[in-house]
């Protein structure tokens, strides 16, 4: 950031949140609302400056509004609370969508041959390149109870991941040699029983999307861990652990 950019960021920074923004946060994530209030200011300084330096595009016909950006950078405000003066730099553009689009991918077949696909997505995330998200899948999301999920919080814990030499891989820039020693032997022995109980039809509050890799695994774990994190603490105690020691927004010992 140059010093443009930094004497505009603490302008924004001394400026209190809007008033019309709170019934915002009470409708997309109210759990802000009963933090210490420490972290309260943390969730929404970064919401704050991510609505006003980010780019913001609707795309196929999508009206981004003000509602709309406050609501998705609160959510990745939540993320991004305990790490110190994280706005996500990397990230320049988030493009809104109405609905699950269709993305077009290329998938090798051998031979230096490719068969081309199209998925449908609710959310994306780029290296050093745009956030997607699908505005109708989040909103469904945050509705109901469960299953807990959250697309937004799935693509930014994506981009932390990323970090790490430009690909999620599931091993995101740990704090210590300890923890990382740690998640590299507990993460992997975790996801592949996950693929056990998905190859055997067992049930689980880990849907079994996060089975197909470990940077999946990480994300939808971590979807979790902010949604619902008392049920990742009770099913799987060391990947909340392992969460906890990384993003440390909760408790060590949630009530």
């Amino acid at each position: 950031m140059g010093w443009l950019g930094f004497f505009r960021r603490r302008r924004l920074l001394r400026q209190p949140i809007p008033i019309h923004w709170y019934p915002w946060i009470d409708a997309y994530r109210p759990d802000v609302l009963a933090l210490p209030s420490h972290l309260r200011e943390e969730v929404l300084r970064r919401a704050f400056v991510m609505v006003a330096e980010k780019h913001w595009e609707g795309c196929g016909g999508m009206q981004v509004t003000e509602e709309h950006q406050v609501a998705i950078a609160l959510q990745a405000g939540r993320v991004a609370a305990c790490f110190p003066d994280e706005y996500f730099p990397e990230v320049l553009s988030i493009l809104v969508y109405a609905d699950a689009y269709v993305a077009r991918t290329q998938q090798p077949i051998g031979g230096g041959l490719y068969i081309q696909q199209e998925t449908p997505r609710s959310g994306e995330a780029w290296y050093r390149g745009p956030v997607i998200i699908a505005w109708n899948e989040l909103a469904s999301e945050l509705r109901r109870s469960w299953p807990p999920r959250n697309v937004v919080i799935h693509e930014f814990a994506h981009l932390l991941d990323m970090r790490q030499g430009g690909q999620a891989d599931g091993m995101p820039g740990l704090p210590s040699r300890e923890l990382q020693s740690r998640w590299a032997e507990t993460m992997p022995a975790s996801w592949r029983e996950l693929q056990h109980k998905c190859e055997s039809g067992e049930p689980d509050v880990l849907d079994c999307y996060a089975a197909t890799s470990l940077a999946e695994f990480f994300a939808v774990a971590s979807e979790l861990y902010f949604e619902s994190p008392h049920t990742l603490r009770d099913t799987w105690p060391i990947v909340f652990e392992n969460l906890n020691a990384f993003y440390r927004a909760h408790p060590s010992s949630l009530p």
